[in-house]
């Protein structure tokens, strides 16, 4: 059997701007209709996507420098920041609230869905000293 690959030439199309970050967006995340975006305002965004256009749900404030990792698991969300904190943050409460503050310092790459700390590949919240 032989495959061809699909190739898409239509231009990017721009579906929505917001504005409502302070500094630049860092990372962003899509889980079901929710995408999370962290900036170096030192927050993550909660968007709310069956709205057009996107409406922000939450704001979800802590770290103290610019949050530049987001990894969604359940109805958990770890956001890695320069402040070496990674925050656990619980989902299923609205608004969501930090349950847990993993300390650093730790380095965290991310790379198709998986986290890698320190150089081993890791569960998304290991993290810390």
């Amino acid at each position: 059997p032989t495959t061809t690959p699909c190739v898409r030439n239509d231009p990017p199309v721009l579906m929505s701007s917001q504005t409502f970050h302070t500094d630049n967006v860092w990372c962003l995340v899509a889980n079901g209709d929710r995408v999370y975006s962290g900036s170096f305002d030192d927050t993550v965004r909660v968007w709310d996507t069956t709205q057009s256009p996107p409406a922000l749900e939450h704001t979800l404030s802590g770290h103290t420098a610019g949050v530049y990792a987001l990894v969604v698991d359940g109805d958990r969300l770890y956001s890695g920041s320069n402040d070496e904190t990674i925050r656990v943050w619980d989902l299923s409460l609205s608004p969501p609230h930090t349950i847990r503050t993993l300390t650093g310092p730790c380095t965290v790459w991310l790379w198709q869905e998986t986290a890698f700390t320190r150089g081993q590949q890791t569960a998304p919240s290991a993290c810390g000293t």
